[in-house]
Order: structure tokens, then C-alpha cells, then sequence
């Protein structure tokens, strides 16, 4: 696990990295102006305490929020519907009244879900 989050705070740090060499630049009126560039003004101010590194770890936590949350989520939804079969059943039937005889999901799910 340890890995993966060096390698995210790789990524953070590539991005940040040409994020700053773009606002340094003369197209620097291209920048996003998104968080990113919001903390990276603050970052230049004189009497900031936040560093590239504060920023890495913001990114961090909220990457990892928005996929622990739907992932949690998801989770939580087939628990629920692997105890209350009946559920199961009702929600694979609206699935299959919305999507229609042309569904484009493999064979194997159904047969796994039903």
C-alpha cells in the first residue's frame, strides 16, 4: 500500500511541478485557475505556512476520499442486497425493464446476480 501512495505523491508532484512551470511561463494566462492554482497563489504569498508539500497531502486525501467513499458506497449497496434477495430480485428486474432486451452486460453477471 505504502507504494501506491508514493507513487500518487509522484503524480501530485509532476502535476504540481508543470502547473508551476505553466504560471511561470508566458502562458501563464492559460493556467486553470482551479484549487490547484488557488493554492499555489497561496503558496507564493510572503507570509504563507503552506509548502508544496501541504498541497501533495491535500491532493492526497482528497483523491482518496472521492474513491473510499463510492467505494464504500458500492459495497454497502451488494451487502444489502446480497441479504435481502428480494431486493436482489427487484432491482436486477428494473434493470432489465430500463435497459431493455438490448442490455450490453455480459451473460455471466446475470447469471451470477440472479
Amino acid at each position: 500500500m505504502n507504494n501506491y501512495f508514493k507513487r500518487l505523491l509522484q503524480i501530485f508532484d509532476s502535476i504540481i511541478n508543470e502547473r508551476t512551470r505553466l504560471r511561470s511561463s508566458s502562458v501563464a494566462s492559460k493556467a486553470c485557475h482551479d484549487v490547484l492554482d488557488a493554492l499555489l497563489i497561496l503558496v507564493e504569498e510572503e507570509n504563507t505556512e503552506l509548502s508544496f508539500t501541504d498541497i501533495q497531502v491535500l491532493l492526497l486525501d482528497m483523491f482518496i476520499a472521492g474513491t473510499d467513499t463510492t467505494s464504500c458506497t458500492v459495497e454497502w449497496a451488494m451487502t444489502e442486497l446480497l441479504l435481502n434477495p428480494d431486493k436482489l430480485v427487484k432491482a436486477k428486474n428494473e434493470l432489465q425493464e430500463v435497459d431493455g432486451p438490448d442490455i450490453d452486460m455480459r451473460r455471466d453477471v446475470w447469471d451470477y446476480i440472479a
